[in-house]
């Protein structure tokens, strides 16, 4: 099954990504989003931070994200975690975030949900004073 990605929430502050397929046993399908998909009508491109991950699927699933090179958070399907990095302690994790998304989905049915927070919701218009229409 091939891979599929879904942005089912894109805000000038916020995005919540669903990444879903099935990888064949011990193997691994991937799937980029690009920072200029994310990218709203006069809108600077986004940086985006990690805020929360959730990954559900079959028993031996796990997803994971990388940007630039770097992973950036891996869970399996069977932690049943939801990793909010929004409060206190945490932070959203800032690496890397003016880099695109690569969503990876090891050996079994894996859904991924992704949320971010974007950082530099700036809004580009010809009069600094006027929102746009």
């Amino acid at each position: 099954m091939p891979i599929k990605v879904q942005i089912i929430k894109n805000t000038f502050h916020e995005v919540l990504i669903k990444v879903s397929g099935t990888p064949e046993t011990n193997n691994v399908i991937s799937a980029t989003v690009k920072l200029n998909d994310l990218k709203l009508d006069n809108e600077t491109l986004p940086k985006v931070n990690l805020a929360g991950w959730m990954v559900t699927g079959g028993n031996n699933g796990m997803g994971a994200l990388d940007r630039d090179g770097v992973r950036i958070i891996t869970l399996t399907t069977v932690s049943g975690v939801v990793v909010d990095l929004r409060g206190d302690p945490f932070t959203p994790d800032e690496i890397n975030n003016d880099q695109d998304l690569d969503f990876y989905l090891f050996n079994d049915h894996t859904e991924i949900f992704a949320f971010f927070k974007k950082t530099n919701h700036r809004i580009i218009t010809n009069d600094m004073w006027n929102v746009p229409a």
